[in-house]
């Protein structure tokens, strides 16, 4: 009984989360492999690209390694003895409706100027229609540098028309001659239905019910 239990439930949240994964990724050049030349700020189809000067093309090795994640390219910021930001932003179009949104991207963090208290970071924040809904960030003050950190936003509500992404960073290298990196990878924006409350309801009593008949057949 306990181990129909178990896989009942192991079902049950499976069949949850089934309605947001494995959809179509709606960006376009989500892993910047459609960008510009090297030191370009060209991010590719889709991409707004502003900031001071804003996002370049990187490459392997790129300032003690930071680089793409997977493919030949990612998106960064390098500064030394100042500021750089870069705000890279995409609108998708949406058909409407009621759905679950997953976004998910990877950000990599070097800051040797933190002693000064100079902060290193990139801020990713979905909006729809316009609105801004979740956002989350990765800092160089609150997490491992050189490491690649995962970041996920999943929300759930109506959607008129439109998400936009917007993937602000900072790159700040200054006291201590220092450098402030970041370099951005990987990114999956999917959508999908709203799981039904009614239809969770019906697969539970099914559930209690296949328990019922497998306590009568002992």
């Amino acid at each position: 009984m306990k181990r129909l239990l178990v896989l009942a439930l192991v079902f049950v949240a499976g069949a949850a989360m089934a309605g947001s994964l494995g959809m179509p990724n709606l960006l376009l050049s989500p892993g910047f492999e459609e960008a510009g030349d090297y030191w370009g700020y060209d991010l590719g189809p889709g991409w707004t690209n502003s900031g001071s000067p804003g996002y370049q093309v990187i490459f392997p090795g790129w300032f003690w390694g930071a680089g793409p994640r997977t493919g030949a390219k990612a998106a960064g910021l390098a500064s030394n003895w100042g500021v750089q930001t870069g705000l890279a932003t995409q609108i998708i179009p949406v058909d409407f409706g009621e759905w679950t949104v997953d976004l998910t991207g990877w950000v990599w963090i070097f800051d040797n100027s933190n002693d000064w208290g100079w902060d290193t970071w990139l801020k990713a924040t979905l909006t729809v229609d316009g609105v801004p809904v979740a956002s989350q960030t990765v800092s160089s003050m609150t997490h491992p540098m050189e490491q690649w950190v995962p970041i996920q936003i999943i929300w759930q509500g109506p959607v008129m028309g439109y998400l936009d992404l917007h993937l602000e960073g900072r790159a700040d290298g200054q006291g201590g001659g220092g450098w402030g990196v970041l370099s951005t990878d990987d990114w999956d924006l999917e959508i999908g239905p709203i799981p039904e409350p009614s239809s969770l309801l019906a697969l539970l009593t099914g559930v209690a019910g296949l328990g019922g008949l497998a306590l009568r057949r002992r």
